[in-house]
């Protein structure tokens, strides 16, 4: 079990590993300004956990979780038309889309708990 509280909850590992699997990738776009919002709504879903956690206030980290769910579908449309205009492997892609899907269900469980 690791020491620290907020690397045992799932969510949080499952969006922390969300950047891990796939900035190897997202990093190669060559559109600047996507591959920069994409990359940017990626880290925010597992940061905004992080710091809605650090907060350490169950309404605090709620509101955080909310802003970590609206990345969670920012990113999901910046990877649906990446793959649509190209600059995204469609298999690729449709593994991220899989990842945050699950994520946005978990988050929306999770945020119950909070309530």
């Amino acid at each position: 079990m690791n020491a620290d509280p907020l690397q045992n909850l799932r969510v949080f590992t499952l969006a922390r590993q969300l950047n891990i699997d796939h900035y190897p990738v997202l990093s190669k776009i060559k559109d600047y300004a996507y591959r920069d919002q994409m990359v940017r709504s990626c880290l925010s879903i597992a940061s905004n956990i992080a710091e809605g956690y650090g907060r350490n206030k169950s309404s605090q980290f709620h509101l955080f979780c909310t802003y970590a769910l609206g990345s969670a579908y920012e990113l999901r449309l910046q990877v649906d038309i990446g793959i649509e205009i190209g600059l995204i492997p469609a298999e690729h892609g449709k593994r991220i889309i899989s990842q945050v899907n699950s994520l946005i269900g978990m988050l929306f469980n999770f945020m119950k708990t909070l309530r």
